[in-house]
């Protein structure tokens, strides 16, 4: 419940900004989303990242993106693309409609899970993910 909250809460201020964005006068070629979204990312890193070097060294993280950079990188690129459709949907839809549809995000966990990594999905996943299903087709209705 706390997570759905979450969700929900900041799903508002994104439908809130994205409807402030909307009729800001905007002259940029960069689209006022792709901003919004570099500012929350540089908001939470001023957050996040003093209290990732207090737990993992220096050394560690730099060895860490030497193997995996190419990993992060796509990472970075596809959740750039993802919360970018987001907001888009966010300028153009009811809210109500996108956080529903966006807790389908489970489904593709599972599916990845099972697939690349061999999980079988418990009787409880299975359940959970048809209740998922039912409820965003609830809300489109």
């Amino acid at each position: 419940m706390l997570t759905l909250a979450a969700s929900v809460g900041y799903s508002i201020c994104d439908k809130a900004a994205m409807a402030r964005l909307a009729v800001a006068p905007w002259d940029a070629s960069i689209p006022p989303a792709a901003v919004y979204y570099v500012l929350l990312c540089a908001s939470g890193a001023i957050v996040f990242v003093p209290l990732a070097l207090r737990r993992v060294s220096f050394g560690d993280l730099r060895a860490l993106a030497r193997t995996e950079m190419r990993t992060a990188c796509f990472a970075a690129v596809i959740g750039f693309v993802g919360y970018g459709l987001i907001l888009q949907a966010l300028r153009t839809a009811p809210v109500s409609y996108v956080v529903a549809t966006r807790q389908s995000s489970v489904l593709f966990a599972i599916a990845i899970a099972a697939l690349r990594w061999r999980e079988r999905p418990t009787r409880l996943h299975v359940l959970g993910a048809v209740a998922t299903v039912i409820g965003v087709a609830l809300v489109a209705e």
